[in-house]
Order: C-alpha cells, then sequence, then structure tokens
C-alpha cells in the first residue's frame, strides 16, 4: 500500500468517528432542572402536588436557543384561578433569552394544575404562585 493510500484511509477512518461522535453529541443535549423548592407568593392554601419543574421536557428546549446555545434561568408568578388552573404567567426574573421566558410560560401555563386556594369561608379563590428557578441549560 502506498503512503498516499494510507493516509486517505485514515482520514475517511477519521471523518467516520467525527460523524459518530457529531451524532452522540447531538443526543447528549438535554434539558437541566436543578432542585429548588416551589413557593406560593402569598399563601399556603394554593400548592401544586409535586414540582413544578417535572411539568418541563428536554423537548420543550427551543430549537432556536439549542442552535444559539442560550441558557438561563427563569422565574415566574402565576395567577391560579379558582379553578386551580394558570390565568397569566408573568417573568420575574428573565434568561435574558425571551424565547427561554415564553416557553416557560407557556409550559406553566397549560400543564400546571393547582388545588385552588380557599377563602374564610371555604370558597375557593384564586392566588398568586411563584415558580421555583427553572433552569435552562445544555448538557455536552
Amino acid at each position: 500500500m502506498l503512503q498516499g493510500e494510507t493516509t486517505a484511509l485514515r482520514s475517511i477512518a477519521s471523518a467516520k468517528h467525527l460523524r459518530v461522535r457529531l451524532r452522540l453529541c447531538l443526543l447528549a443535549f438535554s434539558v437541566c432542572l436543578l432542585s429548588s423548592t416551589a413557593a406560593p407568593a402569598s399563601n399556603d392554601s394554593q400548592t401544586h402536588h409535586g414540582d413544578l419543574r417535572s411539568l418541563f421536557r428536554a423537548s420543550d428546549y427551543p430549537r432556536e436557543a439549542i442552535e444559539k446555545g442560550w441558557t438561563g434561568t427563569v422565574v415566574a408568578e402565576l395567577l391560579v384561578g379558582a379553578d386551580g388552573n394558570v390565568e397569566r404567567c408573568t417573568i420575574v426574573q428573565s434568561s435574558g433569552h425571551d424565547v427561554l421566558d415564553q416557553k416557560t410560560c407557556d409550559v406553566l401555563s397549560t400543564r400546571a394544575k393547582f388545588t385552588p386556594a380557599r377563602d374564610v369561608n371555604g370558597n375557593a379563590t384564586g392566588d398568586l404562585v411563584r415558580s421555583p428557578p427553572i433552569n435552562w441549560g445544555l448538557r455536552r
């Protein structure tokens, strides 16, 4: 085998190895949601049964944010109606990227369901709930 042929074969093998490594790296991207506890903004009578961060999936990470390598932490305040559904989501700590902030509100508004707060007469009433920090991160 000639020197040039050996070099060419090594280059082809190296390119295949690089493609495999690239595929593995792309598969390793995921959302990193770090620990913290949810706390209602006004009182303990309205609770979400579970950690709000559990509502997020790796597939929720906006494609634009992945492509641009954007990460950040978002805290949202949720106005929860007497029916336990989120009526409004307001960002109180921005990630610095509108797409991550908006996705946080989209996920919380559509997936979160709360046990309604109760007034002094025991009637369901609305309340404010602050999310734990939602950490958008990319693992490589």
